[in-house]
């Protein structure tokens, strides 16, 4: 995501201008830069019992790692990180889908009419989105997953700590293991 950031503004006004030259080799780095970022948040267009299951799955590993910021290094951890603000995920997914994939998607459609599909399921799932997030400012909630309302405990924490700091348990009393031949 940071080359996507990096390079994104060139390659959208080259992309609003028609200026894109195929045959000049950093133009060609470019487009594979911005396809490979298009890939990479191809979810976002899915449909949507895929891509709200996906966004579910993904915000637990994002939890989970955020757990472990806030125990092991008392950190704050960034907002999509954060347990405690879980429902304001759908909001975080608006934002995503209008500063990121939108943009994206539009711009790859108009020099590629096969990536309109993306273009068009991205924009089904922003309302989606859209929805969910006008539910939960209604004080409703949208996280229905059993894993996001269960934060890390502190004992898997410790079990994630010592098979990270000693990868290799012990041999068990009185089994060495055999000399190389």
């Amino acid at each position: 995501m940071a080359m996507y950031f990096k390079k994104k503004n060139t390659f959208l006004e080259l992309s609003d201008n028609g200026e894109f030259d195929w045959q000049s080799e950093d133009k060609k780095q470019l487009l594979c830069g911005m396809m490979m970022t298009a890939c990479d948040v191809s979810a976002i267009a899915k449909p949507w019992e895929v891509q709200h299951k996906t966004a579910k799955l993904v915000a637990d590993e994002f939890f989970e790692q955020g757990d472990l910021e806030r125990l092991q290094l008392n950190e704050q951890p960034m907002a999509m990180m954060d347990r405690e603000k879980k429902d304001e995920l759908p909001k975080m997914q608006v934002g995503f889908i209008e500063v990121i994939c939108l943009p994206l998607y539009k711009a790859l459609s108009e020099s590629f009419p096969w990536v309109k599909p993306l273009l068009d399921g991205c924009r089904r799932n922003l309302e989606q989105w859209k929805r969910l997030a006008e539910q939960v400012d209604m004080g409703l909630t949208w996280i229905d997953h059993e894993f996001i309302e269960k934060p890390v405990e502190r004992n898997k924490l410790e079990v994630i700590s010592k098979i990270t700091l000693n990868p290799k348990p012990p041999a068990p009393p009185g089994n060495f293991p055999s000399p190389p031949k």
